[in-house]
């Protein structure tokens, strides 16, 4: 079997990127068995145009070799090295097993084979005719071959609609969309007399298919979500904790000047603040990033073949990593103003919980109709804005009139600020408040799910 060879010149930018490119390249190299043959050495251009460095890398076939620089883990590393190396990639295959070496060096003009091998015969066009072509003087061979694939696509609509258990004369005439390299091909049926429910259903399990294998790559997103972190504060002092920084500083200042303007103890109202403020940003994080999840992360969608969803991980990640950090306050809050601490605390967890899956089908949402229309992320980023002036983040409910209260039971961002603030300061949420978030978690995914699977496969355009 002819083994399959990439042909690699390359100019270095930016040197900085070399080590991270290496890294990730020499992982797909090895999953798919590439040796290097050739590597650096002193070049000398003797004709032509040419780069400074050089490779040559050997793959046991030429399918092999177009997988791997195909794959998602060659195309992690080629994003990696993106404007900072400047490459020229040639795949091509090489002499078969059964090559006897004796024969000289001959190119060959795609679409062009040699008659003979070693010969002067030269090039030509190869095209074996038909006993029904040669008698016919005006004959198309693209016309037929229009003709066979038309055949095929029609017989595998057939058998699509046989596996979706659909009637085939329906599959005949089911319109079909290109899958993405990461699914696998199902049928879009638009004919009048196909129910309604089973084209929602299709939708449906296609969106929870893309999501459940975007779990599945968790390595991805969570390296993806670690490395947005560590590029925001690379080459700082304090690196990842200006996070803590900037919101102690918030909370610190806030909770003076609010204590005194509601005539609150300080000793009362700075936890309050502290643990409002770092579930807020939770809250109000999910949002505003899960607006520019996909927006972010065009460069990624436009070179991987992994799930669309792995970049809303992605975000939802870098969020939840944002509010690791800010969390560290919170301690420190206890400590200086002895907080007690009961078991209530322990009710945090499953208010987070709740929090992050709300989130996660927010981004979901907002990433999809954001990627479609710019102008939302500024609407939505004004939106929050608002929220937090009706929202008890600065106050408390209880001092709002009956009517104030009354209404504020209804915000369900009021609810899911509580499922995880008040055991922070020592209450339990109230009966109400998980009703209210949990109703809003089934009916956020209910309505995310079917507009993500309705238009997953426009979003790749819309960037």
């Amino acid at each position: 079997m002819a083994k399959g060879y990439w042909l690699v010149a390359l100019d270095i930018i930016d040197p900085s990127a070399v080590e991270l490119y290496l890294t990730e390249a020499n992982r797909a190299f090895r999953k798919f068995g590439g040796q290097l043959l050739v590597e650096g050495g002193k070049p000398e251009k003797v004709e032509g145009t040419a780069r400074f460095q050089f490779g040559v890398i050997e793959f046991k076939d030429y399918i092999t070799a177009l997988e791997c620089y195909h794959s998602l883990e060659y195309g992690i590393a080629r994003n990696a090295a993106k404007d900072k190396i400047l490459f020229d990639v040639v795949i091509t295959e090489g002499h078969s097993s059964q090559s006897t070496g004796s024969e000289d060096f001959s190119p060959q003009p795609t679409g062009m084979t040699r008659r003979s091998i070693g010969t002067n015969e030269g090039f030509s066009l190869q095209h074996t005719e038909t006993k029904d072509q040669r008698s016919s003087s005006n004959h198309c061979p693209k016309r037929d071959n229009d003709k066979e694939a038309a055949t095929e696509i029609g017989s595998r609509k057939t058998d699509a609609a046989k596996l979706c258990g659909l009637d085939p004369d329906v599959g005949k005439e089911a319109n079909f969309r290109a899958p993405l390299a990461d699914e696998d091909t199902h049928v879009v049926v638009t004919k009048k007399n196909t129910k309604t429910n089973d084209l929602s259903r299709g939708i449906v399990r296609t969106a929870t298919k893309d999501l459940g294998r975007a779990l599945k790559a968790w390595r991805i997103w969570v390296l993806l979500g670690t490395n947005d972190i560590r590029q925001r504060y690379r080459r700082s002092k304090l690196g990842q904790f200006w996070i803590t920084a900037t919101i102690a500083a918030t909370v610190v200042g806030l909770g003076i000047v609010y204590s005194a303007i509601f005539k609150q103890s300080i000793e009362e109202y700075l936890p309050y603040v502290a643990a409002g403020f770092v579930v807020w940003f939770l809250i109000t994080g999910m949002i505003t990033e899960g607006c520019t999840a996909f927006l972010d992360s065009e460069g990624y969608a436009k070179q991987l073949t992994v799930p669309l969803s792995v970049y809303v991980l992605r975000t939802w990640f870098r969020v939840l990593i944002t509010f690791a950090h800010n969390a560290i306050i919170v301690p420190f809050v206890w400590l200086i103003f002895l907080v007690p601490v009961g078991w209530a605390c322990c009710l945090v967890i499953p208010g987070v919980c709740l929090i992050a899956l709300n989130g996660l089908w927010i981004m979901l949402l907002l990433g999809t109709l954001c990627a479609r229309f710019r102008d939302l992320p500024q609407i939505i980023s004004s939106f929050v804005q608002v929220l937090f002036f009706v929202t008890p983040v600065m106050f408390r409910s209880d001092q709002l009139p009956a009517s104030g209260r009354a209404a504020m039971d209804l915000n369900p961002f009021a609810a899911l600020l509580a499922v995880a603030r008040d055991p922070l300061i020592g209450r339990v949420p109230s009966a109400l408040e998980y009703e209210l978030v949990i109703g809003t978690l089934l009916f956020g995914w209910a309505m995310a799910v079917p507009v993500y699977g309705r238009f997953r496969t426009r979003i790749i355009y819309w960037l």
